[in-house]
């Protein structure tokens, strides 16, 4: 009884790993699935198998028959070491479902336009590869009826947005796959200047917030190398270690054997590392992270987050924002409204040998950039206006305190006029 007791706090992947090991060194291969389906056992030519869904009171099934057959066999001693798998596996099942969950997405054009999302532009260019063939969106989706909120930030430098309970979002890395090459100001997904069907869906990373205002992350990759495959993918509860390793086991299987966008082999070792890397979301999306204007040693970015971890509704609420590094390519060169600058001196934009671009001030000082949104609006500028159609969705889903923490760059917009930029209580 101590044992399960003890391990009643386990989660279901932890659990899962453990009855792999188990039952692949046991009874054979167990062949484990994870859809919220009812389980069926079967045992084919002395393998315990798992056609469907395996519950955690089935698994402690497999490993007790299994390991009493092995004890059985094989006297006392060995009876009660063969029993002890299926003990710790049954305590295991006290915890409960599965942590980690498969999201599926069969048609992912259109899908975030048409559950309705809206696309997050900020107000800074996010940095892209040479070729231009690669392009992130940003996807934020409210519960209906809450508002977006404001607190003053916990350094004291101003005001931190606070999304509510219910709030989702997605990271949509898009390839191209058709069309010329575009241009800097065109590299968001509903620009006038791109045909969305010429972009086809990489790899989707995002967060779903519960109503309790837990979170579960996520990812989703093509299931094949065609243009505009369907998505699978996994999800699992922030904060549980065994349910994210389990997670990215399986998204690594599936990119060992998948072929990626367009018509391109499964990765290799290199690409493999990069994923296991890219799939500690919790430790990236820290809540409640100023932005530095001086690198500190254990951040990899200066940028801030938000309530929830999320670094982009920020960035399209700010005129003056870090310019992120993380792709060989800056865009905001390019662009007539943004400068850039450490502290009060432009910053220097290096090309290096291998064609990566990037600015860099001297010391640790962190790049920023700024955007001059009025002259924007008034050349027309087309990426300036779709920042400020962000803002609008954000401001009309802000409450009034909200309203008044980010009234400067609401008003830059035209959203609300120069007199209601009163400080808010």
């Amino acid at each position: 009884m101590a044992l399960i007791t003890g391990a009643a706090g386990v989660t279901g992947a932890g659990f899962a790993v453990v009855w792999r090991i188990v039952c692949n060194g046991v009874a054979g291969a167990v062949h484990f699935c994870r859809e919220n389906r009812p389980m069926a056992l079967r045992r084919t030519s002395g393998v315990a198998r798992c056609p469907d869904k395996a519950t955690p009171a089935a698994a402690a099934i497999v490993a007790f028959r299994a390991g009493a057959a092995r004890g059985f066999r094989k006297g006392p001693r060995a009876r009660a070491l063969g029993l002890l798998p299926a003990l710790l596996t049954a305590a295991m099942a006290a915890a409960g479902p599965e942590a980690v969950r498969t999201p599926r997405i069969e048609q992912p054009v259109g899908y975030w336009q048409d559950n309705g999302f809206a696309g997050m532009v900020p107000s800074i260019h996010l940095p892209t590869t040479h070729s231009r063939d690669d392009l992130i969106q940003v996807w934020l989706k409210l519960p209906e009826g809450a508002g977006v909120d404001a607190r003053p930030r916990p350094d004291g430098e101003g005001w931190q947005l606070v999304l509510p309970p219910g709030t989702r979002a997605d990271r949509a890395e898009y390839y191209r796959v058709a069309g010329p090459r575009p241009d800097a100001a065109a590299l968001y997904l509903d620009s006038s200047m791109l045909d969305p069907d010429d972009w086809t869906l990489a790899d989707v990373r995002g967060t779903r917030v519960s109503a309790d205002g837990d979170q579960r992350f996520h990812v989703l990759r093509p299931v094949d190398g065609d243009v505009h495959a369907a998505l699978t993918g996994w999800s699992w509860p922030r904060g549980d270690g065994a349910a994210q390793q389990a997670a990215t086991e399986d998204l690594l299987a599936h990119c060992r054997s998948a072929g990626r966008p367009v018509h391109r082999p499964p990765m290799d070792e290199e690409g493999l590392a990069a994923m296991r890397r890219l799939n500690e979301c919790a430790g990236c999306h820290k809540p409640d992270k100023p932005p530095l204007h001086h690198r500190q040693a254990g951040r990899a970015l200066e940028r801030g987050t938000d309530n929830l971890g999320f670094y982009v509704p920020t960035a399209v609420l700010s005129d003056r924002c870090v310019v992120a590094n993380h792709r060989p390519e800056d865009l905001n060169e390019e662009d007539p409204f943004v400068t850039v600058t450490c502290g009060d001196e432009p910053a220097e934009l290096v090309r290096r040998e291998n064609g990566d671009e990037t600015y860099v001030c001297p010391g640790e000082r962190v790049p920023l950039g700024h955007r001059d949104v009025r002259a924007g609006l008034a050349a027309g500028h087309e990426y300036t206006e779709r920042v400020c159609e962000s803002r609008r969705w954000l401001a009309e889903h802000m409450t009034e305190r909200a309203r008044q923490a980010f009234a400067e760059p609401l008003a830059a917009c035209g959203i609300i006029s120069s007199d209601e930029t009163e400080t808010p209580n």
